[in-house]
């Protein structure tokens, strides 16, 4: 099963984007409150919002699924690892499902990050990780930037250009540092 998307970057620079995923396998999916079956915490187009970074050598880091099967700041003894009230009532995983979707998705895509990370380190010598989502900061290892939907998006959750042109510009600094 795949976990994650890579854009290769051709610098010592790699953006991890964890909360773009957007897939929920159907028996996850099944058992959520409707609330969050449009994945409010999520960040999606990324992507597409960091394109301009991707096009000057960095590297984009993606997940396939959606934090609400595991998500991927956390580490991994967290117990928000794999949240719980998103469920309806008495659907939560119990502690092997958790175990499972540890094992299933969360681990593939940290040995992944790491794998690219340790790829760019022998090519380079160095490379600087760079965590870009909304919500706190993930692992002590990354830098962390954080943004808000309503940086990028519209009201009603569209990619809205003239936002993302702003946040691209104040990003670009960032990067840069």
């Amino acid at each position: 099963m795949k976990t994650h998307r890579l854009i290769r970057g051709t610098k010592p620079l790699l953006l991890s984007l964890p909360h773009m995923g957007a897939c929920i396998p159907p028996d996850i999916r099944a058992r959520m409150k409707p609330e969050f079956l449009r994945l409010p915490d999520a960040d999606p187009d990324l992507d597409r919002l960091l394109g301009f970074a991707a096009r000057a050598g960095a590297g984009l880091f993606m997940p396939v699924h959606a934090r609400y099967v595991a998500d991927l700041t956390r580490a991994e003894d967290d117990p928000l690892l794999v949240p719980m009230d998103i469920y309806k009532e008495g659907e939560e995983p119990d502690n092997i499902e958790c175990i499972n979707r540890i094992a299933a998705y969360w681990l593939p895509y940290q040995e992944a990050l790491a794998e690219e990370k340790a790829r760019l380190q022998k090519e380079f010598g160095a490379v600087r990780v760079i965590s870009i989502h909304s919500g706190a900061a993930g692992f002590a290892d990354m830098q962390h930037i954080p943004l808000s939907r309503e940086d990028y998006l519209d009201g009603s959750g569209a990619y809205d250009e003239e936002k993302a042109l702003t946040l691209q510009a104040r990003l670009s600094g960032l990067l840069a540092a």
